[in-house]
């Protein structure tokens, strides 16, 4: 417990002060720490991946909670299936864009 604390300071400290405008969420299962982070901080982009047995049940999740409390800043949660029925080079692609897309407007 005393882990998770410190890594959610961490997280919400960086995300402060150095003005963190994506952050990717790597095999992030069920948590919903990006509901928390997008809605906090609205020009935050939240990215995460999972495998694909997860991701449908995610993204439904995702939409109900967003929907049921009403949050706002839905858009800027994005999920990315990451197992190995992605190649490498597609899952970089894909992470890539989101990462890159406020630099190529």
């Amino acid at each position: 417990m005393r882990r998770a604390i410190r890594y959610e300071y961490s997280c919400d400290r960086l995300i402060a002060e150095h003005s963190v405008k994506k952050v990717l969420s790597i095999a992030s299962g069920m948590e919903q720490r990006g509901i928390v982070l997008v809605n906090k901080y609205p020009l935050l982009d939240y990215i995460e991946t999972d495998i694909s047995d997860h991701f449908a049940k995610k993204v439904s999740l995702l939409d109900s909670i967003f929907k049921e409390n009403n949050l706002k800043n839905r858009s800027h949660m994005h999920s990315c299936i990451a197992d190995a029925s992605v190649t490498l080079s597609n899952l970089v692609q894909r992470l890539l864009s989101f990462l890159v897309r406020d630099r190529l407007s």
